[in-house]
């Protein structure tokens, strides 16, 4: 059985990280985000409170804390990855930015999303 932990470049499944009703956007956000647990799933991916809801589908592009997405620093605990496929294209992003504001938005571009809402996609 495969590794279910996604390395950089894999594709993946992303899920989201709160109904976008309950998605918060202030300058506490990224502490809040990185407290929620994820939801006990045998396949953890890009998820929120509903298991197995994965949102999109995409490409890991690293891990490094330290890279940039415009001027903002991953952090501890995100991963910068491509939108390949939107499947919840209304979905808010968990660092919205610019004109990337839902999954739909930022079909094709690089946005940060946290590390334990993401999984190796079996192909």
């Amino acid at each position: 059985m495969r590794d279910k932990r996604a390395d950089a470049n894999d594709d993946a499944d992303v899920y989201p990280i709160a109904r976008a009703n309950e998605c918060c956007h202030n300058s506490n956000m990224n502490n809040q985000v990185s407290n929620v647990e994820p939801q006990a799933t045998p396949d953890p991916r890009f998820t929120n409170q509903t298991p197995n809801l994965i949102v999109a589908q995409g490409t890991i592009i690293t891990k490094n804390p330290h890279t940039r997405i415009r001027d903002t620093e991953l952090g501890h605990g995100y991963w910068e990855v491509i939108i390949r496929v939107p499947i919840a294209r209304q979905e808010l992003l968990p660092r919205p930015f610019g004109r990337f504001r839902t999954v739909g938005d930022a079909v094709g571009g690089t946005v940060a999303w946290p590390s334990t809402y993401v999984a190796r996609r079996d192909v």
